[in-house]
């Protein structure tokens, strides 16, 4: 009898680990269901609303990048021959195909990138009118 009265218990005892389990598992799946749907509503709101001024965030963001490149001569030389070759790769599309404008595009974004980095290397200063 002994033996059957452990037993049970011992079952009693697993069953209740088994099912506080459950209910903490259900709780933390709930927060994580709840954080999901809020993301998805909010990436709705984001692609619906803010995907229309999307393009002038980028500009901003070039803008200020090629601003900061203008500090020294070198830099400012990078960015605008960066942003020259990413425009041409457009034009290259319609006469060579993708993959050279592929190139041309990688090549200016990384001229470009460059120029940027090597601007905080230096330290962001306002520029000074280039002499020529």
């Amino acid at each position: 009898m002994k033996s059957s009265k452990k037993i049970s218990g011992v079952i009693k005892t697993a069953a209740k680990w088994l099912g506080d389990t459950f209910d903490k598992t259900w709780e933390i799946a709930q927060i994580v269901g709840i954080i999901a749907y809020a993301f998805i509503v909010l990436a709705f709101f984001a692609k619906i609303f803010l995907a229309p001024i999307a393009p002038l965030v980028t500009a901003m963001f070039v803008l200020y990048g090629t601003y900061i490149t203008f500090a020294k001569r070198t830099t400012a030389i990078m960015s605008i021959g960066g942003i020259v070759l990413y425009i041409t790769s457009w034009l290259v599309v319609n006469s060579w195909g993708i993959w050279p404008a592929q190139l041309f595009c990688m090549a200016g974004m990384l001229a470009w990138f460059t120029a940027i980095i090597f601007s905080f290397q230096y330290g962001i200063q306002e520029p000074q009118p280039i002499k020529c």
